[in-house]
């Protein structure tokens, strides 16, 4: 079986529960080099959901770090010239910025989800006053989220050049 690691080389507690904390996973089969994941036997139950930052998993290291899935490295993985090591400060700052920005457009796209459900409650008889304030607060949402979109964008395509320079 496939073991992966953090980029600051820790080991991986699970991945991210909204209701219960840190679950632990088991990883590919061997010769998969994607972080793809599955629940141990004593998983979840169905009732549970995994923490998302930009459509990825978070998971989780000893030291309580969150990653996104495809910052992990398979721990067999060589860094910088054949040792297996952590990725320089400089990388890591990086890749947690990406982090940083997955979760705040993660937040910015339950607020639009908040600001549409609102908006489309909102009865015409509320008078033309809060109408035109519930659609500019959920055009001020979907403004928001684009943005953050587009921030994501430009911090995933730092990380992976960041991490392609380490390995």
């Amino acid at each position: 079986m496939l073991t992966y690691r953090s980029p600051t080389n820790e080991e991986l507690r699970g991945v991210a529960q909204y209701d219960n904390g840190i679950w632990p996973v088991r990883f590919g089969v061997e010769g998969d080099r994607a972080a793809d994941f599955t629940y141990t036997d004593d998983g979840p139950d169905v009732d549970w959901e995994t923490v998302t930052a930009a459509d990825s998993a978070l998971f989780v290291d000893v030291t309580g770090q969150s990653w996104l899935a495809h910052h992990l490295i398979a721990a067999d993985t060589e860094i910088a010239g054949g040792a297996v090591v952590a990725f320089p400060d400089s990388a890591v700052k990086v890749l947690l910025r990406e982090v940083a920005v997955a979760e705040a457009w993660e937040a910015a796209k339950r607020a639009l989800v908040h600001a549409e459900t609102a908006e489309s409650l909102v009865d015409a008889a509320a008078g033309a006053g809060a109408l035109h304030l519930y659609h500019y607060i959920a055009d001020r949402a979907r403004d928001a989220e684009a943005m953050m979109s587009r921030a994501y964008d430009v911090a995933k395509r730092a990380s992976r050049a960041a991490m392609l320079e380490c390995l």
